[in-house]
């Protein structure tokens, strides 16, 4: 059964002068529940509101927030019509009490909102509009704006990249203990940053979707920056995942891809090595089907240019390599020219002594880690085996190309 929609309340003071209790009063006067009232005492410039955080989480459907005054809120303009549409796009409705024309639950109110809006995106525009002139006219003069700049070299980001990769330290802690920006972390490459390869949407004729979720999920508690890429190239087949029949018609590998990646993908031609401090590549027989022929021609397979001129160069840059599923077998058709490496498709198979490879065998929860040429595999689906084993083995393979990014 639906919850009926309630009216929750929200009250900030950001001095000890201010009096709080005018604004539970009024909350409750106007039908909020006391047990539905959430408080802050802090500056409404803090990022950190708990009492708001709680006030949100608590919020459903067809509920209604309620503040004593805008400014309760937040004192920007923006941020405030931007967290009154985020609500409404949830089917929450929004009330100030004292600002009595703003209430999202009437037509009128609703009007009035969007007027509000629109004057905090044009009053946004002036600001962006007036800063870019000063900082041109600066310029002229020969000044440089904005903040100081921070050095590749100064003492602060050798820490700090000493912290993150050598320790393992949260970006968080990193940028709380030396008072640096998140954003400086990312321009000063104290974040790892990983290219991951896939081959499509879909274990049968693209890249397997688990696999892949398992890589973004643990590069992402690791706090690297990931960045994503697929060939823009026509897929050699598509597979229907319900039957599994081979379907009459065409699809990009890009386009397919760009389903798991949300659209946050770039074409794998413009992947460039020294952008990247390691590489992995998911499975899925669309690695043997669209990142090379190996499902058509075997030991005798190629794998397509633009990825195995990136193999090639990670390798020769001594930097990490992580490959899951079937993709091990495209590093050794790529290296075998170069180098015998060690790699492993879960049981003995015929292929990888085929390649000039040298075999190992692995369970799914385990990795094989090839230290001279900085590889690290796992068998993943090459097994038959759960769910919870092949993300421990894929979270194995994530840490460990981690690891060896901070001994390049």
């Amino acid at each position: 059964m639906r919850q009926m929609s309630k009216l929750v309340g929200y009250a900030r003071v950001s001095t000890n002068e201010q009096d709080l209790q005018l604004q539970l009063d009024a909350l409750i006067k106007i039908g909020c529940h006391k047990d539905t009232i959430f408080t802050d005492k802090i500056s409404g410039t803090k990022a950190e509101r708990p009492g708001l955080e709680k006030c949100l989480e608590k919020l459903q459907n067809g509920d209604t927030l309620i503040v004593w005054r805008l400014d309760r809120l937040g004192r920007s303009m923006h941020h405030l019509v931007l967290l009154i549409e985020s609500l409404r796009q949830k089917g929450i409705s929004f009330k100030s009490i004292c600002d009595g024309a703003i209430d999202t639950t009437t037509a009128s109110g609703e009007l009035i909102f969007n007027i509000f809006s629109s004057l905090a995106q044009f009053e946004r525009r002036l600001i962006q509009e007036r800063t870019k002139a000063g900082l041109e006219a600066a310029r002229s003069r020969g000044k440089n704006g904005g903040r100081k700049k921070i050095e590749d070299t100064t003492p602060k980001v050798l820490m700090a990249k000493k912290m993150h990769k050598s320790h393992g330290m949260s970006i968080n802690d990193i940028c709380k203990t030396l008072k640096i920006s998140r954003a400086s972390c990312y321009r000063k490459n104290i974040m790892v940053k990983v290219a991951v390869v896939i081959s499509g949407c879909g274990h049968l004729d693209g890249a397997e979707i688990f696999e892949t979720v398992f890589t973004l999920l643990e590069l992402d508690k690791h706090q690297t920056e990931v960045k994503i890429f697929a060939p823009n190239i026509e897929q050699q087949k598509v597979v229907n995942h319900l039957t599994q029949e081979k379907m009459d018609e065409k699809r990009n590998v890009l386009v397919e891809s760009a389903r798991i990646a949300r659209g946050q993908i770039q074409n794998l031609s413009e992947l460039q090595v020294q952008n990247f401090d390691a590489i992995i590549l998911p499975g899925g027989f669309g690695a043997a089907l669209n990142l090379s022929d190996l499902a058509i021609n075997n030991e005798k397979a190629k794998v397509i240019t633009d990825l195995k001129k990136i193999i090639i160069q990670f390798h020769q840059a001594t930097k990490p390599i992580g490959a899951i599923c079937i993709t091990p077998a495209l590093l050794a058709l790529a290296l075998k020219e170069h180098v015998n490496i060690t790699i492993t498709l879960g049981n003995k198979n015929d292929l990888i002594q085929k390649l000039s490879a040298t075999e190992a065998t692995c369970l799914a929860d385990k990795i094989v880690v090839d230290e001279k040429n900085k590889l690290v595999t796992t068998p993943a689906f090459m097994l038959n085996a759960s769910l919870s084993q092949i993300h421990v083995g894929i979270s194995l393979l994530v840490a460990k190309v981690i690891n060896m990014c901070s001994k390049t």
